[in-house]
């Protein structure tokens, strides 16, 4: 019985775990063993359902979590609140965009997918994979990708010779803590320093981080029109786990660019855990389920990347100009 609270503490929503233990609790008292475990089995069942959604790593930057699992309270968050929304004004986006005298012939699997887009009726075919906000099939999915065997290489050459730039850029502002975003976790410190926030261009921010932005421009798949779309640099403290969850869609890439890399630190995504290194690049595909962590000491210092979304590759460019009308980020949904 104690191995299974321990389990319901560290794994569950804190609500939910309180629930459980009070019936956990009347069940020594009252039931015999066999019946107990009748319960506690019943119980398990339940789990997934009790649980809240599970948050991701960049989307509603202004997270703060009840614990591991809890939703983010950003009111602006796509990917935790604003998902019904997002989707009933695509459907409304999207017929705009195909009256306005655009080419509708290639756009047939786009119109089909977003007409019966919602946030319940999604289908998902792997377990491990599973965004809750857009959904494209027939996309290549694979939790690792190699950028230079699947169409990112220029995007990887620019950001790996340019990460002393890039790097110059993040001291400058790593000691302005006022525009810095702090995510609750649950263990450790997690901190974002955005320059694009879902399609949104912090001004401010960007202003001080010209060797980045002047890069971002370069970079022909970067998503810089889309609500899907982010850039920014992460920091993650020593002892800090960002526990696992799935992003809001399949159509992006999402790229890391090692700045500062303690040994202790590693990112797991559809179960297969990999390192980041200074000066490399790492693209996953962060709609299937991923972790982040920092398993170092206090003096091994903080991990340091930067965080752009990049288009899937299968993606055409008729699709991207649609997608970006229908998920532009002045929507009046956001």
């Amino acid at each position: 019985m104690l191995v299974f609270c321990k389990q319901l503490i560290e794994e569950y929503h804190v609500y939910a775990t309180g629930v459980i233990l009070l019936f956990s609790a009347i069940a020594l008292l009252y039931l015999n063993g066999t019946t107990l475990r009748r319960v506690i089995n019943s119980i398990q069942s339940l789990l997934p359902v009790l649980a809240p959604p599970r948050h991701s790593e960049s989307e509603g930057v202004e997270m703060e979590t009840l614990d591991v699992y809890a939703a983010c309270t950003s009111p602006n968050c796509i990917r935790c609140n604003r998902y019904k929304v997002v989707s009933i004004q695509a459907r409304t986006r999207l017929q705009e965009y195909l009256t306005s005298g655009v080419s509708v012939s290639n756009l047939c699997k786009l119109q089909e997918v977003i007409s019966k887009t919602d946030h319940e009726s999604m289908a998902h075919n792997a377990e491990m994979q599973k965004p809750n906000v857009f959904y494209m099939p027939d996309l290549r999915a694979y939790p690792w990708w190699p950028g230079n065997k699947y169409g990112h290489d220029e995007e990887i050459n620019l950001l790996q010779n340019a990460h002393e730039a890039i790097f110059s850029d993040f001291i400058t502002v790593c000691e302005r803590t006022e525009l810095w975003h702090k995510n609750s976790t649950p263990t450790g410190e997690w901190s974002m320093f955005p320059l694009i926030n879902q399609g949104v261009k912090l001004e401010l921010n960007c202003s001080m981080c010209p060797n980045t932005v002047s890069l971002l421009d370069r970079i022909t798949s970067f998503m810089d029109r889309n609500i899907f779309g982010n850039a920014s640099f992460s920091v993650l403290e020593p002892g800090t786990l960002i526990t696992e969850h799935y992003g809001p869609t399949n159509i992006r890439i999402r790229c890391h660019l090692g700045l500062v890399i303690p040994s202790e630190c590693q990112l797991v995504v559809g179960g297969k855990s990999s390192r980041w290194e200074v000066g490399k690049c790492l693209l996953f595909d962060d709609s299937f389920l991923h972790l982040a962590r920092h398993d170092g000491c206090v003096d091994a210092g903080p991990r340091v990347v930067f965080m752009l979304d990049l288009w899937h590759p299968d993606i055409t460019a008729d699709e991207r100009q649609a997608l970006d009308f229908v998920y532009h980020s002045d929507s009046p949904a956001l």
